[in-house]
C-alpha cells in the first residue's frame, strides 16, 4: 500500500498536518509513527497498544466506578477518535479508506467486546440495592462509550465506507450492547421485583434508574443507529412493565374486595324484603348510601393516595409512571364497572319482578330508581377520575403556575407535570386493553352526559385518538344512539353532538348521521323537548362541519366550496345588518354560523352562477325559520347580490322542488305559517311563496316539515352521496321502530299486525308516506333483534318482549 502514496504527497501531508499534542506522545507516537499510523493503520503496532490501554481502563472504570476513572476513559477514547478526525482533512487515496475502514472495525469491535465481558462476566447482586448500584455502574459506562462512538459513526459515514461497514458496525452494537441487557439484566430485575413489596421504595429506586437506562438505550438507537429496530426491546420491556404493573396492586384490590363482600353481605341480611315496598324502602336507605357509595369512596380514597404518591415520589417521571398509572386506573375502572353491575343486579333481585305487579305508577318508581343508579355510578367514578383530570387538565397550553396552585397537588412542578402527560399517554393503551368491549365503553362515555360531564377534553380526545379503528368507533356510536333513541333516552342529543364534534376526530358524514337520528327522535317527542334543539338546518351550516351535506353532494369541489362558504358569509353578514336595520327595535338572536372558518369574504358575484343556488336557496330557508314572520321575496332577494331572472326562477324551483304544490293568496310573499293545531305535534311548518316573474306567473304552496332531513332529501338534495342517504334510511328506520315499540308496549300480547302497521301509518300520514311494507321489514327487524316476537299459534300477531 505504500506504493500508492507519492513521494511528493508525503511532505505535503507532514506540512498540513497539525502538530501532535503533548497527551498522545504519552502514548509513544512520534510524528513519523503518527502519519505511518494514518497511512497503515493495519501494520502500526503502536495503535494496537493504545486500545489495549483503552481497553484497560474502560474494564477498570466497571470494576470500581469513580468520578476519576470515568474522565480517564474519556481522554483516552477522545484522544483516538480526535486523531481520526485530522485524518479526514487530508487529501486520502483508496489505499488509505482500506485502511481505515480495517481499524475503524478493529476499534469498534475491542470497545463493544470490553462492555460485553464486563457485563456477562460478572455476578449480580441479590439485592436491589446492590443491583442499583451495579446497574448505576452500567449506565455511567454506556454513557461514556455513547460520546465516544457517536464520532466513530459519524466518522464512518464522512468516509463513505460503504453499506457493508455500517451494517458490521450495526450489529456489533446489536449484539454487544442490547442483547445482555436484554438477556440478563432484565431478567434479573425482574426476579427482584416479584421479590419486593408494590409500596417497597428501594424497588422504585431501582426503576427509576432501569428506566433512565432504557431511555438512553432509546435514544442511542434511534440518533446513532438510524436502521436498527428498536421496537424489539422497547416492546419486550413493555410487555414485562404491564405484567409487572398489573400484578402490582393486587394486595390492594384484594383488600377492597373484601370490604366488597363484607358489605354485600350486610345489606343482604338487612335487605330480606317482604314486599315490593320494603324493598324499595331497603334500596333508597340502605343499598343506596351504605352499599355502594361506601365502596366507591374507599375505592378513591385508596386510588387518591396511591396517585398523589406517585406524583410525589417521581422527582423524573419515566415510563413507568405512566404505566402504573395507567394500569392502575384501568383496574380500578374494572373494579368500579363490576361493583355497579352487582349493584344493579342486587337492587333487580330486591325489587323482584316489576312486571309482575302490573302498577304503571310503581314502574315509573323503578324507572327513577334506575336512573339514580345511574347517577352515583357517574359520580363515584368522576371523583374517582379526578386526581387524573387534574393531572391532565395542567397540560394544556395554557399552564401556568397559578393553575398548578389549583390542582390541590402543590408538590408537582410543572416540568414534571409535562413529563407526566406524555408518559402517560405513551401507556394509555394498558388502559384501553384493560376494557373488555373498548369500542363500547368508549362510546358510552361520549353518550352517557353524567361521565361526559366529568371528562375533559383533552382526556376526550386521547380516549378516541387511541381507538385504532375509528370506522368500527363510529358504526358502534351509531347503533348505541339508536338503542337509546328506541328507549326515548334521546334527550341529551344537541350535548352529544356538541361534544362529538369538538374532538374533531370524526367526519362530517358521521356527525350528519347522528344529527339526523337526533332530530328524527325528536320528531316523536313532545314540544318542550324540541325546542331545546337546535334546528337541523342551523347544525349542518356550522363552520367546524361544513360542509353542509345536501350542499356537499352537489359540489363536492373543496376549490369551490371556498367560494360557497364565501358567499354564504357574506349573504349573511347582509342579511344580519338589514334585519337590524329595518327592525331597530327587535333582537334576532342569530347562532354563530360559520363563525369558524377563517377567510376573507369577497362577493359572491363571482362564484358561477351553478353555485349561487343553492347557497342562496340554504340563506332563505334559514332566514324564514329564525324570522318566523313574512318578508317578500323582493325584499329577500334585495339582502343578496343582484340575481338575474333566471336565477331567481332557479331559486324558486329549487325551493319547490319535490314538495306538495297547491293554490295560495295572490300576495307575493314568502313567509313562515304556524301549522294548525289538528296537525300532529308540532313538527310541521307550512311555507307559504308567491313568486312573480316576469316570464312567467306562478303560485306555488310549499308544505315542509322545518328542514327536516327527508325534505332535504326529497327537495334540497336529490343527488346525496351514497353513505349520507344510507344514513337518512337508517335514521328513518329508527324512527319507525321506536314507533312501533311504543305502540306494542300499550298492546303487550296477542296485538294484531295489521293494526300495529295501520296505527303507524297513521300516525307518520302528515310527515311523510309510508308503505306497509315498509312498517313490516322494521316490525321484521324488532323480531329478530328480541324486542318482539310472534304469538303462539297465531304468526299474523305480536307480542311485546319486555
Amino acid at each position: 500500500m505504500a506504493e500508492d502514496v507519492t513521494p511528493s504527497a508525503q511532505p505535503k501531508q507532514r506540512e498540513e498536518a497539525p502538530s501532535i499534542p503533548p497527551a498522545y506522545r504519552a502514548f509513544g507516537l512520534t510524528a513519523d509513527a503518527y502519519d505511518e499510523a494514518l497511512l497503515h493503520p493495519d501494520k502500526c503496532e503502536k495503535w494496537d497498544k493504545l486500545m489495549l490501554h483503552v481497553r484497560s481502563v474502560m474494564e477498570e472504570v466497571m470494576t470500581k466506578p469513580s468520578t476519576r476513572l470515568d474522565v480517564n476513559v474519556k481522554v483516552a477514547l477522545h484522544r483516538t477518535v480526535h486523531k481520526l478526525a485530522y485524518a479526514v482533512d487530508f487529501d486520502v487515496n483508496a489505499g488509505f479508506c482500506a485502511g481505515m475502514a480495517t481499524w475503524l472495525l478493529r476499534c469498534q469491535t475491542s470497545l463493544f467486546d470490553c462492555v460485553q465481558e464486563v457485563v456477562t462476566a460478572r455476578e449480580l447482586p441479590g439485592d436491589l440495592n446492590g443491583f442499583s448500584s451495579q446497574w448505576s455502574s452500567y449506565v455511567r459506562a454506556c454513557r461514556v462509550l455513547s460520546s465516544c462512538t457517536s464520532p466513530l459513526f459519524k466518522l464512518s459515514a464522512d468516509l463513505q465506507l460503504g453499506e457493508d461497514l455500517d451494517e458490521k458496525l450495526k450489529r456489533i452494537f446489536t449484539s454487544c450492547v442490547f442483547k445482555p441487557v436484554k438477556d440478563r439484566l432484565l431478567t434479573q430485575l425482574e426476579d427482584l421485583l416479584h421479590r419486593a413489596r408494590m409500596d417497597d421504595g428501594d424497588t422504585l429506586a431501582a426503576i427509576n434508574t432501569f428506566m433512565q437506562a432504557l431511555t438512553w438505550m432509546k435514544t442511542t438507537a434511534a440518533v446513532e443507529v438510524a436502521a436498527f429496530k428498536r421496537q424489539a426491546i422497547a416492546m419486550s420491556c413493555q410487555k414485562y412493565f404491564e405484567d409487572w404493573v398489573y400484578s402490582s396492586p393486587r394486595h390492594i384490590i384484594s383488600e377492597i374486595h373484601k370490604l366488597y363482600e363484607k358489605e354485600r353481605e350486610v345489606c343482604l341480611r338487612l335487605a330480606m324484603p317482604s314486599s315490593i315496598e320494603e324493598g324499595e324502602k331497603v334500596i333508597n336507605e340502605k343499598v343506596t348510601k351504605r352499599h355502594f357509595d361506601g365502596i366507591i369512596k374507599q375505592v378513591v380514597d385508596e386510588m387518591g393516595e396511591l396517585l398523589t404518591a406517585d406524583c410525589a415520589s417521581a422527582s423524573h417521571p419515566s415510563l413507568f409512571v405512566g404505566l402504573s398509572l395507567a394500569g392502575r386506573v384501568g383496574l380500578h375502572l374494572q373494579f368500579i364497572a363490576a361493583a355497579r353491575d352487582e349493584y344493579v343486579r342486587l337492587g333487580k333481585q330486591l325489587v323482584g319482578d316489576e312486571r309482575d305487579s302490573g302498577d304503571v305508577e310503581k314502574k315509573k318508581v323503578a324507572k327513577r330508581k334506575r336512573a339514580d343508579d345511574q347517577r352515583h355510578a357517574a359520580a363515584g367514578m368522576r371523583s374517582f377520575l379526578s386526581y387524573l383530570f387534574a393531572i391532565i387538565e395542567a397540560s394544556d397550553e395554557r399552564y401556568d403556575e397559578q393553575h398548578n396552585k389549583k390542582i390541590s397537588q402543590p408538590h408537582v412542578s410543572g416540568n414534571d407535570v409535562q413529563h407526566l402527560i406524555t408518559s402517560f399517554k405513551e401507556g394509555y393503551r394498558v388502559v384501553m386493553r384493560s376494557m373488555a368491549h373498548p369500542l363500547q365503553n368508549v362510546s358510552t362515555i361520549l353518550l352517557h352526559p353524567s361521565l361526559r360531564a366529568g371528562w375533559p377534553r383533552p382526556l376526550l380526545s386521547c380516549l378516541v385518538e387511541q381507538v385504532d379503528e375509528k370506522d368500527k368507533l363510529e358504526d358502534t356510536l351509531l347503533f348505541m344512539l339508536g338503542k337509546s333513541i328506541l328507549a326515548g333516552n334521546a334527550e341529551d342529543g344537541d350535548e352529544l353532538v356538541y361534544t362529538v364534534r369538538s374532538i374533531n376526530h370524526f367526519a362530517p358524514s358521521f356527525l350528519y348521521k347522528v344529527t339526523s337520528m337526533l332530530q328524527d327522535s325528536t320528531l316523536s317527542t313532545s314540544s318542550e323537548t324540541r325546542e331545546g334543539l337546535k334546528p337541523n338546518s342551523v347544525f349542518i351550516l356550522s363552520g367546524s362541519i361544513w360542509p353542509a351535506p345536501f350542499l356537499a353532494a352537489s359540489i363536492p369541489d373543496p376549490a369551490i366550496m371556498v367560494e360557497v362558504v364565501k358567499g354564504m358569509k357574506e349573504g349573511w353578514e347582509r342579511l344580519k345588518l338589514s334585519y337590524a336595520y329595518q327592525h331597530p327595535n327587535r333582537r334576532l338572536s342569530f347562532l354563530p354560523l360559520l363563525s369558524d372558518v377563517d377567510m376573507d369574504v369577497s362577493p359572491p358575484s363571482s362564484a358561477p352562477f351553478s353555485l349561487k343556488v343553492p347557497v342562496f336557496v340554504a340563506i332563505v330557508l334559514i332566514t324564514l325559520q329564525k324570522c318566523g314572520q313574512s318578508m317578500t321575496t323582493d325584499a329577500v332577494f334585495d339582502l343578496l347580490p343582484t340575481l338575474s331572472n333566471i336565477e331567481k326562477e332557479a331559486i324558486v324551483s329549487k325551493l319547490t322542488s319535490g314538495l306538495d304544490r297547491g293554490a295560495s293568496s295572490s300576495a307575493s310573499s314568502l313567509c313562515v305559517v304556524p301549522p294548525p293545531s289538528s296537525s300532529v305535534g308540532n313538527e310541521s311548518v307550512t311555507l307559504q311563496l308567491n313568486q312573480h316573474l316576469k316570464v312567467k306567473k306562478k303560485k306555488y304552496t310549499i308544505s315542509c316539515m322545518s328542514l327536516h332531513p327527508f325534505t332535504l332529501r326529497r327537495g334540497l338534495a336529490r343527488s346525496l352521496d351514497e353513505r349520507v342517504d344510507k344514513g337518512v334510511r337508517e335514521s328513518r328506520r329508527l324512527l319507525i321502530e321506536a314507533h312501533i315499540v311504543r305502540v306494542m308496549k300499550y298492546g303487550k300480547v296477542n296485538v294484531p299486525l295489521q293494526s300495529v302497521i295501520a296505527e303507524v301509518q297513521e300516525a307518520y300520514a302528515g310527515r311523510f308516506p309510508l308503505s306497509s311494507g315498509e312498517v313490516k321489514a322494521c316490525v321484521e327487524g324488532l323480531i329478530a333483534r328480541d324486542y318482539l316476537k310472534r304469538a303462539k299459534g297465531d304468526p299474523s300477531r305480536l307480542d311485546y318482549i319486555a
